[in-house]
Parts: structure tokens; sequence; C-alpha cells
């Protein structure tokens, strides 16, 4: 029996790595040409140039860590994880319709784009037909804009998980891409913002409030704060009917994130998105307005708000199974199930539907849907779930059969 043998690598001198390196190059490039312009125009761009912007190449987009903005190894070597992986995604549409990975974005596509615009004519014989077709993709252009608008906004999204309402909120800084600097470092750093903090007496006792808004993930940019009008929410009795801040409270930050876990940080985005994407979905009570909360189109239960005069507070977050809500009360009619019964379960956060199959148990789905918490099933859709994790919900099926 021959015994198996390491592969010894090939030795390549340093002018075959060169060239190596030189033909993917321009591969890439070519590829990315071809899904923004089409076929044939990269051909135009003669050999010299290619060679010259080979030398120039732009290096990877990286993300620095070393400011202390996320701290312990764990953290940062999974933060960088999910950076890297969140770059191979081909989010950048062009006009074509084709797509690119947005690590190619902050490259290839920024040094094609840029050499085009700015090389001299004579060292181009076709310059012209290339700057007509190029021309759509400049720097200071509309698509540009738009797709660095999307990319860091995407590759900011882990970004709400390190949200903390004393040490600010967490954003990238741009200032070293190379489309602003011109230098080779291509890299994008982590900072905080601090929040607008102010205190609220309640039940007698001082507590902190943060200010909520649009902070924009790029450091440099206004927040643009929300801003709500009395009958925005159901409101009509009030003299002064015009818009009041929005304040949050540490316990309604916590809520979110132990009973919908979901990060504290998404919810200065829902908010923001409730008030600027259409008409806000409400109930007025006796002391307070249930302001319904959804993530990515998924209804995951209520914000608990007050009307202070000056200022709006929100108070605390109710999943959408919490007792307070419509779905929750409902679900308390149709199984009898009480708070500890729910707390017991686990369904009154999420946990339980992710750890159990509740959704292909046909008795649990019927009763969930008829008491309105069908979202939650697609909620649950957006968490990663392996299939050997997820346990059969019968003692939750007979649990509500006893009751």
């Amino acid at each position: 029996m021959t015994k198996n043998r390491k592969k010894k690598s090939v030795y390549l001198s340093p002018q075959k790595q060169d060239a190596a390196q030189f033909k993917a190059f321009c591969l890439r490039l070519q590829t990315i040409s071809e899904k923004m312009v089409g076929p044939g125009y990269f051909e135009l761009i003669p050999l010299f140039s290619l060679k010259l912007m080979f030398m120039k190449r732009y290096p990877r987009l990286t993300v620095n860590l070393d400011n202390g903005v996320i701290v312990g190894k764990e953290e940062q070597l999974a933060y960088k994880k999910m950076f890297a992986s969140r770059l191979k995604y081909p989010g950048v549409d062009t006009l074509r319709g084709e797509k690119i990975e947005y690590m190619f974005f902050f490259s290839e596509v920024l040094l094609l784009v840029t050499f085009i615009e700015y090389i001299s004519p004579q060292y181009i014989k076709e310059y012209d037909i290339l700057q007509s077709v190029f021309k759509p993709y400049f720097v200071e252009g509309e698509w540009f804009a738009t797709a660095l608008y999307r990319a860091t906004g995407f590759l900011s999204f882990e970004n709400c998980g390190h949200y903390d309402m004393y040490k600010g909120t967490v954003q990238f800084d741009l200032s070293n891409l190379l489309m602003y600097e011109g230098r080779g470092i291509n890299e994008i750093t982590l900072v905080r913002i601090k929040n607008n903090l102010d205190t609220i007496e309640l039940n007698g006792i001082k507590r902190p409030i943060a200010q909520l808004g649009q902070v924009p993930f790029i450091k440099g940019k206004p927040i643009s704060w929300v801003m709500i009008r009395p009958d925005q929410l159901g409101l009509t009795d009030v003299k002064d009917n015009s818009p009041k801040p929005i304040f949050v409270q540490q316990h309604a930050l916590r809520r979110l994130e132990e009973r919908a876990l979901c990060g504290s940080g998404h919810l200065q985005i829902i908010i923001a998105h409730i008030f600027s994407a259409g008409t806000p979905h409400f109930i007025v009570g006796k002391e307070h307005i249930l302001l319904e909360c959804k993530f990515v189109s998924h209804k995951i239960g209520y914000f608990v708000i007050s009307f202070l005069g000056d200022k709006w507070l929100l108070r605390t977050f109710l999943f959408l199974t919490n007792e307070g809500t419509p779905e929750g009360d409902k679900l308390k009619e149709l199984t009898a199930l009480d708070r500890e019964d729910k707390k017991y379960l686990e369904i009154d956060r999420m946990d339980a539907f992710l750890k159990y199959d509740i959704e292909n148990d046909q008795r649990l789905k019927d009763i969930f849907m008829a008491a309105g918490c069908q979202s939650l099933f697609g909620y649950a859709k957006l968490f990663a779930r392996k299939e050997g994790e997820i346990g059969n919900a019968e003692h939750i099926a007979q649990y509500f059969l006893i009751n």
C-alpha cells in the first residue's frame, strides 16, 4: 500500500508570481467591467494602462478595531469575521442589472472608474468611448453615492449590537478610505458618537433617558432626531400639537433585547423608520400608547409610550404574546394561560419560538395564528437555527391542552 504523500509546493520565482497575480487581476477587472458596461470595452484599455493599474491597485477594505470601541479578543474576532462575510455579499447593483461583491466595490470598481475618469486622453486611443460608457459610474455621480451609502449601511448592520446608552452609538469613520484620502490604507474605523442624555423622575426616582433619532452610520453626518406630533399618535385634545422629541429609558432597551432578542441599537432604526415610512399603527390606552413594533416587516410587539407634554417617553417593550397587547390578551383567552404560565413555557419571549418547532405543530400553530401571533414564525426565520438543535414542541402543546 502506498503511503499518502504531501503535495510539494511548487516554487514560483517572483517574476512568475507577479505574472500570475497580474493575470488574475485582469480577469477580475474584465468581469467587473463587463458587469458595469457590457462586453468589448475592457479590451479598449491598453496593456500599459492595465500594468499601471496593477502597480497602483487598491488593497482590500479592512476594519480597524484598535481604538477600544469593541474590547475583548473574542468580540473583535467575531466582528471581523462578520465584516469579512458581509464584504463577500454581492450587493452592488450595476446599471445593467448585474451584481458585484462589496469587497470589489471598494477596490477594483473604485480603481477602474477613477482611472478612466482621470487618465489623460493621450494614453488611451479610445478615450472618448470609455469616458462615455463609464461616466454614469464616476465617483461624483449619483450611482456611486448610492452604492457607497448602501454598502456602508449593509456593512454597519452589526454596529447596532454595540449600542450603549451611556457610551454612545457606534459609527463608521470613512476618512481613511482611498476615495477620500488617496492613501494606501483603505480602512474603516469604528467610533462612538455620544447619545443625547437627560434625566427624568419616575415614581420618585431620577432615571437617565436617551433621545432617539436616526443616527447616520457614517461619522460627520448630522443626527436626524425623531420628532412626533401628538395627533400622529392619536392625541387630539392636546393644545400644543407641535412635534416633540422622543426619549427612551434603559428598561425599554433591556426588554427589547431580552424578549425579542433584538439588539438595543436597532430601536433607534425602528423608531426612525416608523415615523418616516408612513402612518404608524398604534392603540391609545388610558395611561399609555401602544406603538406597533416591526422588525424587517415582522410584527414582534409594541412599544409602551407616554406623552409628558414637552417630550415623549418610550417606557418599555411588550413582546407580542405578553399580557397588555391585543395578541397576548387573545392568547390568554384561547388558552387560559396566565403570565407565569407563559414565562414557564418561554413563550413570553422569542426563546420558545427558536428552541422548539412550534410552527410545524399544527395544534400550536392554529392557536398562535388565531391569537394574531403568526408574524413570529417569520421573525424566527431571520435567526440562524441548526435543524438538529430545534426541539419538539409537544410539551408546550400538552400544557395548552391541560389548561
